[in-house]
């Protein structure tokens, strides 16, 4: 059985909301109807594990549904996303845009923070009440609102932990709730938000009201009857032994994250990042040793997996401190790179394939690494082994684009073209045209010419030992007329100089051709000065929207659409050098 889908959404979305028996779903889940009907009634199967549960000796029971059946919950929980789209606000869990980030975001610096657990939450939801949400939210028949709800639900008759469909099923069901518990935490000034079965409220005032706790002797916390009476009346009970009531004197989290003063993760959990690091580091040249030590010093919890990879796991815990304290914070910059620092050697000495992680750059430390000069230089070219003559070379911009290369003018490396061209001449190394990024690193790096366009006026280098792949701007094929931009480059190049950056706007289209086919670029209100030829335009977000061409002063000044280069490079439009004549030496 195929897990993906044929139909396009719309078609789905129509054959969803006319659903009238057995064999609808079936022909809208794309399954043969005698497989649908034994993987959800005559022989519905599901294995269960245990996992041992966070700080505990208990353990949760996860019910895994069998491979068709699980195919089947994908596809039916593909097409609920696509109709449910009106959660309540202060659901933060299972929700497009929303985790536990959002969620502690909304009790940030609040002087109370009360922490209630529903419990068993899931198995809370039974055959019953999932047959009923369908009947009465989605206006479907007895027929169909029963085979729904045998599909979501498993042998027990509750929605099992494990399912696909499970975390979308219990939203919709727990949407009275949460309308109801907004409703009296606003009423009584406080704040309410639900991660799943994490239900927090918090207040700036220096108690509760009591409508929704009170404190008595030795600090024992009762919720109170209104607040209880509204969970018991959706179905659900409190986890009394998970209640909990934090102030000022004492760190306060919700769903895990930090909240006092600013979003963060506990110490405890950076001190373990950075003592597997130290782990990794020391033991570089015997990963085994390192993995005995990790398994040793930081057994992890009881799951379905058997086997835990020591890097993923690493990975795992870094990324999630970028995510909860920003991709800008210092701290994650720092452990990210030593990881990434690690992986390279790891998968350099052991031919393995551990991916890295991101680190986002800022906008205007983007600019500056991913722009190059391409300098003004004397470059010597050879006759058969023998030195024949220097070509001095124009200056000019170039930037990297992701997934694509070093991009530039044609007109820019058109004196080495005019060298690689010639049957007689070669050069000596195969990357050959010197770049460096001026006062922004004492690097320099080679390039040679992958492919480019006379008429178009763009190339494609291909620079040694950079991963394109990893590194530079990601692009955007919009542009319009009165769009705002920016250009930026190194014009008329003097060393060690900052590059240039200046705001303006997208005047309109221009139709250009020499000879040929025709082809729009489009004007704009920067000028472009010598030597800034081949830099990037980019959008507010910067992204490269075009590549900056001609024009100062009087002239109009007009930049290529970066569309062109990626449609032409897509549809095999551009000229590929050849391999034998990529060979050329700087005469330094």
């Amino acid at each position: 059985m195929e897990l993906k889908l044929t139909k396009p959404d719309t078609l789905l979305l129509m054959e969803f909301e006319n659903l009238k028996s057995f064999d609808d779903i079936a022909d809208l889940l794309e399954v043969p109807r005698k497989t649908l009907w034994q993987s959800v009634v005559e022989t519905k199967t599901y294995s269960s594990f245990k996992i041992r549960k966070k700080n505990s000796d208990k353990y949760r029971n996860i019910n895994k549904p069998s491979k068709n059946l699980a195919i089947i919950q994908k596809k039916l929980n593909y097409i609920l996303n696509l109709k449910y789209n009106s959660s309540h606000k202060a659901s933060h869990g299972f929700e497009k845009n929303k985790g536990i980030r959002t969620n502690a975001e909304c009790h940030l610096r609040r002087n109370l923070i009360l922490n209630l657990d529903i419990k068993d939450y899931f198995s809370s939801i039974n055959f019953a009440r999932v047959r009923a949400m369908f009947m009465a939210y989605f206006k479907f028949n007895n027929e169909v609102a029963t085979t729904l709800a045998n599909i979501c639900c498993d042998n027990n008759n509750v929605l099992p932990q494990g399912a696909a469909t499970s975390p979308i099923i219990s939203n919709i069901i727990s949407y009275r709730l949460d309308k109801k518990l907004d409703r009296l935490a606003k009423r009584y000034g406080c704040i309410y938000t639900r991660y799943a079965d994490d239900l927090t409220f918090s207040t700036n005032r220096g108690k509760f009201p009591t409508e929704i706790i009170t404190i008595e002797e030795e600090e024992v916390i009762t919720v109170s009857e209104k607040l209880e009476k509204v969970i018991r009346a959706n179905g659900f009970k409190i986890n009394e032994k998970k209640t909990r009531l934090s102030d000022s004197s004492k760190a306060k989290y919700v769903t895990g994250v930090k909240v006092n003063t600013k979003l963060n993760v506990n110490r405890g959990y950076i001190r373990r990042i950075r003592s597997i690091l130290h782990t990794i580091e020391k033991n570089v040249g015997d990963l085994d040793q390192a993995l005995k030590i990790f398994n040793e010093k930081y057994p992890l919890r009881d799951t379905y997996f058997k086997t835990v990879d020591m890097f993923n796991v690493l990975r795992g815990m870094i990324s999630h401190v970028g995510h909860i304290k920003g991709k800008q914070d210092a701290l994650f910059k720092k452990m990210a790179n030593r990881y990434n620092d690690l992986v390279d050697q790891i998968n350099n000495k052991y031919n393995t394939y551990y991916p890295y992680i991101a680190i986002p750059l800022t906008f205007k430390e983007a600019r500056e690494q991913w722009t190059f000069v391409i300098e003004s230089d004397s470059i010597s070219y050879y006759l058969e082994g023998s030195n024949v003559d220097d070509i001095i070379t124009d200056q000019g911009s170039a930037f990297l684009l992701k997934g694509i290369g070093l991009v530039t003018n044609w007109h820019v490396i058109k004196c080495y073209l005019e060298i690689l061209e010639d049957e007689m001449f070669d050069f000596g190394e195969e990357y050959f045209i010197p770049i460096h990024k001026s006062r922004y690193s004492n690097e320099k790096w080679f390039a040679k010419i992958v492919s480019y366009d006379v008429d178009r006026d763009f190339a494609v280098l291909k620079v040694k030992d950079l991963d394109t792949n990893r590194y530079g701007f990601n692009h955007s094929t919009e542009i319009v007329e009165d769009m705002e931009c920016s250009i930026i480059g190194y014009p008329e190049y003097r060393r060690g100089q900052s590059l240039h950056f200046e705001k303006g706007r997208t005047r309109g289209e221009r139709t250009v051709s020499f000879g040929g086919p025709e082809y729009t670029r489009f004007s704009v209100t920067m000028p472009i000065y010598g030597g800034n030829s081949g830099g990037p335009i980019l959008n507010n977000s910067n992204e490269v929207i075009a590549i900056a061409t001609k024009g100062r002063g009087e002239t109009v000044t007009e930049v290529v659409p970066i569309s062109d280069l990626i449609n032409a490079i897509k549809n095999n439009e551009v000229i590929m050098l050849r391999e034998a004549k990529s060979y050329v030496r700087n005469s330094k």
